[in-house]
């Protein structure tokens, strides 16, 4: 049997389509049936569809889509891809601020699009007397996936930044680069703000409950630089730079002997504070009064004196 394309046709399948064969010189990948994630690489098309079928054939296609061409040669023979994931959005632009932030977005970024490995491994050796294509194809492919990892970084710098690291030849020196130059500077960052938290004052013109979010935030920016501050010592804190008009409750709560979580402290200032505010409101209605009766027995007063002098 013939068909239109000119390839002899032997067998036909259970529903009576025609199967056409392969040629035999031909490579094929096809999936582990047992694992999904595996590719193998067969030497003809009879290896790989005696093994999985045109079912194996085609989903060694969908391997290749997920895995790339690096995970399909990386090992030259069985690889697991990684999981399937949406890319993430794109980083903005590194401007030499926040280098730390930026740099975790850009690892998970690189994660989703399966190039975060470049950063780190060391690129495979191809001698000169190389002949096994296996190895050549592997060492083309990780210098095309280094190409586009190199460039994903560098269209992440500002202008300015890019012009300097753009004679850096692989991934791997450039974000070893980055790391080092910003990663000192961070250093530096870490002094500046616990400096900030030692020069930090509370004072009476201002609500209690608003400086406390200012040293939360204080709190949260220590942490996020890796220093780590329990909670006790933030609630210590706290208490200590309560303002001088706040010196009686301060004592109140440093002779606590039980332990209260940071939560609690900003509920029990909150509720001081509104107390305090109540009280204030209330003297101020009392003084006014106070006054107005005052006034009002002094016009009296005045009056009774005229009548007495007539």
């Amino acid at each position: 049997m013939e068909n239109n394309n000119n390839n002899i046709v032997n067998e036909v399948d259970a529903s009576g389509n025609p199967i056409i064969p392969l040629p035999s010189n031909i490579e094929v990948l096809t999936t582990n049936t047992m694992n999904p994630n595996i590719v193998v690489q067969h030497q003809n098309s009879a290896d790989a569809l005696a093994g999985n079928g045109p079912a194996g054939l085609v989903q060694s296609m969908a391997a290749m889509a997920v895995n790339g061409p690096v995970g399909h040669v990386q090992n030259a023979g069985a690889v697991r891809g990684p999981p399937v994931m949406m890319p993430a959005e794109k980083p903005g632009k590194f401007d030499g601020l926040n280098f730390k932030r930026w740099q975790q977005k850009m690892l998970f970024y690189l994660t989703t699009i399966g190039l975060v490995r470049i950063l780190t491994d060391d690129p495979p050796i191809l001698q000169e007397d190389e002949t096994d294509p296996k190895v050549r194809m592997a060492f083309l492919a990780w210098k095309d996936s280094d190409y586009l990892c190199r460039n994903y970084v560098m269209n992440c710098l500002t202008d300015s930044l890019y012009n300097v690291y753009s004679s850096k030849a692989s991934s791997k020196e450039l974000w070893e680069s980055l790391d080092r130059k910003y990663k000192t500077e961070d250093a530096g960052s870490k002094k500046y703000i616990v400096g900030r938290f030692l020069d930090f004052k509370m004072v009476d013109n201002k609500t209690v409950v608003s400086q406390v979010q200012e040293l939360q935030l204080i709190f949260h920016e220590i942490q996020a630089e890796g220093m780590t501050i329990s909670e006790s010592f933030q609630v210590a804190s706290v208490i200590e730079k309560l303002p001088s008009g706040w010196k009686d409750f301060k004592n109140y709560l440093k002779h606590k002997r039980k332990e209260m979580s940071l939560e609690d402290l900003v509920v029990r200032l909150r509720i001081e504070e509104d107390n305090r505010g109540s009280e204030k409101r209330f003297k101020i209605t009392s003084d006014r009064a106070n006054i107005v009766e005052h006034d009002e027995g002094s016009k009296g007063k005045r009056s009774s004196n005229k009548l007495g002098e007539k």
